[in-house]
Order: structure tokens, then C-alpha cells, then sequence
């Protein structure tokens, strides 16, 4: 799996194995088949360096961490992109994870700060 010149910052699988998907420094998030390697789609939605990728629980969502500050929210559906929201500041989301149940989104970020989000609403949760 080559993923061209940029520096493969995260990796995720999807829950049952099948998909790799790699967040990249030059801005694109790919998805790859495990069996073969194949590079299955690209999501170009980022506008700055991606950091971090993680696959939701129940392998419904793939979510983006990038330095232009924002989450991207992709369907695995179709892989469209459901959202992308401002989540931090002072050089972006650095990494980010789902609680086991898949019903929190938990971002971190060079502004020294963790946050939840709720999903599938996207909303910040005041904790």
C-alpha cells in the first residue's frame, strides 16, 4: 500500500477487518482493501495536512483529524462526506477515537485540549 509521497500519519481498520484507511500529510485520506492491497477510494475533503483516521464501532463512519483544524465525517456507505466541523485550534486535531459503544467522539489538539463530540449529531458535549 503506497501511499505516494506524503507521510502516512494514523492507520484504522474497520471493525470486521476488510478496510485499511490511511490519513496522509498531503491532505487525503485513503481507503484500501486489506485482502489485496487495492486502493479503494480517496477522500479529498481535507484542506490542510491529515493527522489522524479512525473507523466508528460499528463501521459506519470514518472520521478525519486534519491541521486545518477541523473533524471530517465521511459515510462508508458511499463515502461521501456527512460533515466536517471546527474542533480545535492552534494547528489542528492531532488524534481522535470512538467510545466502544461508538456514541462519543473523543478529539485532541495542539491547543492542549480533549474534547467529546457526540455521534451521530456531531455536537460537542459540555463535560
Amino acid at each position: 500500500m503506497d501511499a505516494g509521497w506524503a507521510n502516512v500519519m494514523s492507520v484504522s481498520f474497520t471493525p470486521d477487518g476488510t478496510l485499511l484507511a490511511t490519513a496522509s500529510l498531503d491532505e487525503i485520506v485513503r481507503v484500501w482493501r486489506v485482502s489485496d492491497g487495492a486502493l479503494l477510494h480517496e477522500l479529498t475533503d481535507m484542506t490542510n495536512e491529515g493527522y489522524c483516521a479512525q473507523f466508528s464501532p460499528d463501521g459506519q463512519w470514518l472520521v478525519g483529524g486534519s491541521r486545518d483544524k477541523y473533524v471530517y465525517v465521511w459515510r462508508v456507505s458511499d463515502w461521501g462526506l456527512q460533515t466536517s466541523f471546527l474542533a480545535h485550534t492552534d494547528n489542528g486535531v492531532r488524534s481522535l477515537d470512538f467510545s466502544p459503544d461508538g456514541t462519543l467522539l473523543l478529539t485532541g489538539g495542539y491547543d492542549n485540549k480533549a474534547k467529546l463530540w457526540q455521534v451521530p449529531g456531531w455536537g460537542w458535549c459540555e463535560h
